[in-house]
């Protein structure tokens, strides 16, 4: 598998970054002091806008400061984001630790020099970057803003310059209460945002010294019409300062985070870069050789310099804690602030007509019932990112039946409300067996086909919204299920039969919700559903004499996972409950299901069928020495590799009469080998109670959601 390539093909980026180097090795204590929130260009913000202003021109011709030398370290990540992105974690492609000598002359010379560079690759790709990324921001940016080379964002005004009252509101928000050593520093937040929300602008929080008026901080993203290339979905900026000897506001912090996605094929695929700065060691007025600032402002010193650079670590410890890391907080309270600034719209990545799917599955597959399938897809936004629609369309050869759904959203207030009609497929298990690539080779050449699927067509609605820190989603529809046939034959071997599915229609309702928290140092996922169906049974099914059925059913998953460079823990635990709230039996499609090499390792598949089922999982790995496989210009594999070994169990109570094993408990132990990338898994498993051995090869779980 290739991970795209230069850095004009997906990114974003940031996180913390090395140790702190000697600016304020003062101990800072914010305390915050909330000022209620004053009504947009109040005279007194204003006042204190203009005197901001004012004193930013007059630092850029201070004589006193005629320039300095620091040292900045940092960090650039390169992230791919597979799966619905706000379910999963992104994982680190590329991590860069760079040092650079930074200099700077009245009245606006500046140099950067790197004088040290080192990279991991921890996923195939040949990945570059804009040149401005090896740098830090100075002088708190120029009168008009650039990020990426000028193709990110190229010229937009900065809140602070001289006309920029004319082209911005602001709202006096907060005052903190910032202690130092030998002083304390009043700061206020004033929030800023376009007057003309449809013009390229910033927007975001500006943290002023009370008593001068000296840029503290900036937090900051941008319109929608000021970011220049449309793969981008959000850039978020943070610049901190901090006060040196006593006088200058000079860099101490910086993070940044660009995410992009493509323009023309919507697949649940990004690619994020973060940035991530600490700026120290400074030393004021020293002499300059002019000629220090000819040539490009971001330069590299020559190669035996750079690789007898002397780190403060090993390069490991330069990676994130968490494999799997989070956005940094304080880059995501950005884009979480300029939303309560701005509508929605002025923020809003609108996406013209494209290509979509929600995996590549979409696009083509195999099993037992359609043969091979192709399909295509298509999305597009439009209000300002507030209208969405998507249809897809699939055609199986084999059965020579169309599938498809088509779906129209709309935003209001926080809320999703969606209509939709549908005729497709649903499978009858809780947990996907593995990735549909590997289900497609399986099913096509040795008739090894690991979904059970049943026919729904379905017209409703949704509701969706996020309360409580859950993800929210309510839809009601009325649904027509029908049993499906095999059709398709295999190159060896046979299918076994599909499931027997009821023929039933009627209304139903499904409420899920869904969190992901960081928690003991690694990411916490839970997720839960519930289903209330009243649904009658069409006359004449012989497996039953109900006219009617009625039944709820929830099921309830937790995920654990903590990566490290040299070990990852995973835990996961899956509780289904399916039960009539009524009428008996209960509908084939109803039951739980379980067995296989995710939710039964070391049993057949889905030979556990019951009312009540619970699943547990655990894992612990280690890296093993594995040989590097040379990959040209996209670096080389890494020398090692993970041993996983694992401990399952399976408990069901009230088995159907359809389930190879009784009520009971049903352990398997085995063990799993991770290679090349962590992309490809080997696993087998022993069942301990009327199991047997089982074997797998498949993708990683991170990557099963695009394929």
């Amino acid at each position: 598998m290739r991970v795209p390539v230069h850095e004009a093909a997906l990114p974003r980026l940031v996180k913390r970054l090395v140790r702190q180097c000697a600016v304020a090795s003062a101990t800072i204590c914010v305390a915050m002091s909330t000022l209620r929130a004053q009504a947009w260009d109040a005279p007194s913000t204003l006042d204190l806008v203009l005197r901001a202003i004012t004193r930013r021109n007059a630092q850029i011709s201070d004589s006193t400061l005629a320039g300095y030398q620091s040292r900045a370290m940092g960090r650039l990540l390169f992230l791919a984001q597979l799966g619905d992105t706000a379910a999963t974690q992104p994982r680190v492609v590329k991590a860069d630790q760079i040092a650079v000598d930074v200099f700077w002359k009245a009245p606006s010379f500046s140099k950067q020099m790197i004088v040290g560079l080192r990279d991991t690759l921890l996923l195939p790709g040949d990945i570059g970057y804009y040149q401005d990324r090896y740098g830090i921001v100075q002088s708190n940016f120029p009168n008009l803003i650039r990020l990426g080379e000028g193709r990110d964002v190229r010229d937009v005004p900065h809140p602070l310059a001289p006309n920029a009252r004319a082209l911005y509101e602001y709202a006096l928000r907060d005052s903190l209460t910032i202690t130092l050593p030998d002083r304390r520093i009043d700061v206020y937040e004033v929030a800023v945002r376009p007057r003309d929300p449809k013009a390229a602008r910033v927007v975001g929080s500006l943290y002023l010294d009370r008593g001068t008026a000296d840029i503290v901080r900036m937090s900051l993203t941008f319109t929608d019409a000021a970011i220049l290339d449309r793969r981008i979905e959000r850039l978020s900026v943070v610049l901190e300062n901090a006060l040196i000897e006593g006088r200058f506001w000079l860099p101490r912090r910086q993070e940044l985070e660009v995410a992009r996605a493509g323009t023309w094929l919507d697949l649940p695929v990004r690619g994020i870069i973060r940035g991530s700065w600490q700026i120290c060691c400074y030393q004021l007025n020293l002499p300059v050789d002019q000629t220090l600032f000819s040539g490009p402002a971001i330069a590299r010193a020559p190669l035996s310099r750079r690789q007898s650079f002397e780190w403060p670590e090993p390069l490991a410890e330069v990676l994130p804690s968490d494999i799997a890391t989070v956005t940094e907080e304080d880059v995501a309270k950005v884009q979480a602030m300029a939303q309560t600034l701005v509508s929605r719209a002025a923020l809003a990545r609108a996406r013209n007509t494209a290509v979509s799917g929600r995996s590549l599955s979409d696009f083509a597959h195999s099993n037992r019932v359609e043969g091979l399938a192709l399909g295509i897809g298509t999305s597009n936004q439009w209000g300002g990112g507030r209208w969405s629609s998507s249809a897809r369309v699939r055609y199986g050869f084999s059965d020579e039946e169309w599938k498809g759904r088509a779906e129209v959203a709309v935003q209001v207030h926080g809320l999703g409300v969606s209509l939709f009609a549908e005729q497709d497929f649903r499978d009858v298990g809780d947990v996907s067996e593995g990735s549909s690539l590997r289900n497609s080779l399986a099913a096509q050449e040795y008739g090894s086909d690991y979904t059970d699927p049943y026919s729904v067509k379905a017209f409703g609605g949704g509701l969706q919204t996020t309360a409580l820190g859950f993800r929210w989603k309510l839809d009601g529809a009325y649904v027509v299920q029908r049993a499906l046939a095999v059709n398709a034959t295999p190159a060896r071997g046979a299918f076994e039969p599909t499931v027997a599915a009821w023929p039933m229609e009627g209304s139903q309702l499904d409420l899920s919700a869904s969190r992901e928290m960081s928690i003991a140092g690694g990411e916490l996922r839970v997720e839960g559903s519930l289903r209330r169906a009243d649904l009658r049974v069409s006359s004449g099914f012989s497996d039953s004499t109900l006219d009617d059925s009625r039944f709820g059913r929830a099921v309830a998953k937790a995920r654990f996972s903590r990566e490290r460079p040299t070990n990852v823990l995973r835990l996961a635990a899956v509780g289904a409950l399916a039960g009539a709230t009524g009428n008996d039996p209960l509908p084939a499609q109803a039951l739980v299901y379980l067995g296989g090499p995710v939710s039964g390792p070391g049993y057949n598949y889905h030979a556990f069928r019951a009312r009540r089922a619970v699943g547990l999982h655990a894992e612990y790995g280690v890296s093993i020495p594995f040989p590097a496989v040379p990959l040209g210009r996209y670096g080389r594999s890494p020398s090692s590799a993970r041993l996983l070994p694992f401990a399952h169990m399976v408990a069901i109570g009230a088995a159907a009469p359809e389930s190879q094993h009784a009520a009971g408990w049903y352990p398997a132990l085995g063990v799993a080998f991770e290679f090349f990338f962590d992309l490809l898994r080997v696993e087998t498993a022993r069942g301990l109670h009327d199991g047997r051995w089982t074997f797998s090869f498949d993708l990683s779980e991170g990557f099963r959601a695009v394929f």
